[in-house]
């Protein structure tokens, strides 16, 4: 599924892939500069989207996988996001 961001104070509020990295982004220290740049850039958008999708498919590869994974938060793969984010 990727990256899915959920402000806890607007559950309605999502972000999903890049743009969720995005979001992410904008709360480190100058990360708001950052992100404005990166999203000024002709093409940018494009290839972190691509960067993302990438990364998406091949994280177990790249970065190894747990046999089990226990959550704190309900996950659902049949969760709807129906945010105008997503």
């Amino acid at each position: 599924m990727g990256i899915i961001l959920i402000d806890r104070n607007a559950l309605e509020s999502r972000w999903q892939s890049s743009d969720a990295v995005e979001e992410i982004g904008q709360l480190l220290p100058g990360g708001d500069l950052f992100v404005a740049t990166y999203r000024a850039l002709p093409g940018a958008k494009w290839l972190g989207a691509r960067v993302d999708e990438q990364v998406r498919e091949r994280r177990y590869d790249m970065f190894g996988k747990r046999d089990t994974y226990n959550s704190a938060y309900p996950v659902s793969c049949k969760a709807s996001l129906s945010s105008n984010n997503v």
